[in-house]
């Protein structure tokens, strides 16, 4: 079962709620149908209640854990509310500074309401995501985690968005794949309907190449949220990395551009695309995009754009190798996980392999995706790439 729910209006502290409980197997099937009218400070309340009144109309046993539950009640200050979700639409933008901005409304809200397990939740997942897009570094990065998500879920063991930032830190900041499917599996338990927690829980699975249940798990991330740039975006890069099914995994990033043309992410699952296939010419204009201010500082864009044109997509990846080796690094500007994915791109192996080990010490949280079966397909006869997953307790065979 799945419940879909949407805002059909707001009106000053008020919300109407449309829901539908939808049945899947083979096709999709409405179970039930209503719309509410309910106060925003007491949506937590109004979500309990749908859900208790569900399973009563369809007679669903439920445990006793989960009855205690749905017992709770509480009200929540309505410009905390509205802080916590501005910080959401924020967050889905994954973008410097828009996670800037999701980290700023989390913290207004949980400076409103200090026991509201969501918002410290919230702040965890911002910081994940900071670390993952390289806005900040791992080291500072995995001390801000704890001073949000432990309060999470202390204030609401039952806290399925604080068992989702559990999951995320647990496989990004600390590598540790059992406590992080633990994790994605409990808060899957207490919301089965969260497309962002599937779909993070298939990241995991094509880092484990588990491939068939990733692709189950990002399938069904997408039925439920089949309109969120975010989603397609992930959805891409298992496709890219996990599957290695090339065309729909570009087909998922430019469907994402297209509901949201300035998604950061998805233009980066784009260009992520666009280069396994060899559309060099699309790579080619987004890496330029991403990189613009950094060439035009060390005086490169034109020499790059030249090389490109007249020599080709692996004249430039050499020339933009020997560059960052050569002038960047003095000035701290050679960044390993990106110089790994340069020499790969040109068959440079073994120095691939040698910066990804680099990055590995340096804890970034894109390294473990070198085990997924598009890297791993073209390391696996490479003793060094097998002893750096044995390092990172990786599967090897």
């Amino acid at each position: 079962y799945f419940l879909e729910t949407s805002i059909s209006c707001i009106e000053a502290d008020n919300m109407c709620i449309n829901t539908r409980l939808l049945e899947y197997d083979s096709e999709e099937r409405q179970v039930w149908t209503e719309e509410y009218y309910e106060k925003k400070g007491e949506i937590l309340n109004f979500n309990r209640l749908l859900v208790k009144k569900i399973v009563d109309d369809i007679n669903v046993y439920l445990t006793p854990e989960v009855e205690s539950a749905l017992a709770r009640s509480g009200t929540i200050d309505t410009t905390a509310l509205e802080h916590y979700l501005r910080g959401h639409a924020f967050l889905d933008q994954i973008n410097p500074v828009s996670l800037e901005s999701a980290a700023d409304h989390f913290k207004q809200a949980i400076e409103i309401e200090p026991e509201w397990s969501l918002p410290y939740a919230g702040m965890s997942l911002t910081i994940g995501y900071q670390m993952q897009m390289g806005f900040i570094t791992p080291a500072k990065g995995i001390l801000k985690v704890q001073e949000y998500l432990p309060t999470a879920l202390e204030l609401d063991p039952n806290s399925s968005q604080a068992y989702l930032a559990k999951a995320v830190s647990a496989v990004w900041a600390e590598w540790n794949w059992e406590k992080g499917e633990t994790a994605f599996l409990e808060s899957l338990r207490r919301d089965p309907n969260d497309p962002l927690c599937r779909i993070f829980y298939a990241h995991l699975l094509i880092i484990l190449r588990r491939t068939d249940e990733a692709l189950e798990q990002a399938r069904i991330a997408v039925k439920l949220d089949p309109q969120r740039p975010l989603i397609l975006g992930l959805y891409s890069i298992v496709l890219n990395d996990g599957s290695v099914d090339y065309e729909l995994a570009l087909a998922q990033a430019q469907k994402a551009l297209t509901i949201d043309p300035d998604h950061y992410f998805s233009k980066m699952a784009l260009r992520h695309a666009y280069q396994t296939l060899g559309e060099f010419e699309q790579g080619f204009e987004i890496t330029k995009e991403f990189n613009l201010t950094l060439w035009e500082n060390y005086g490169v864009r034109a020499a790059f754009e030249n090389i490109f044109r007249e020599r080709g997509w692996i004249a430039f990846k050499e020339e933009q190798i020997r560059i960052s080796e050569e002038v960047m690094s003095k000035n701290g500007h050679l960044y390993p996980m990106a110089h790994a994915e340069n020499n790969l791109l040109i068959k440079d192996f073994d120095k691939a392999i040698e910066y990804f080990d680099r990055a590995r010490v340096l804890h970034n949280p894109n390294v473990p995706y070198i085990s997924t079966q598009r890297y791993y397909d073209q390391m696996k006869e490479y003793p060094k790439y097998k002893d750096l997953l044995k390092k990172m307790n990786l599967p090897v065979d």
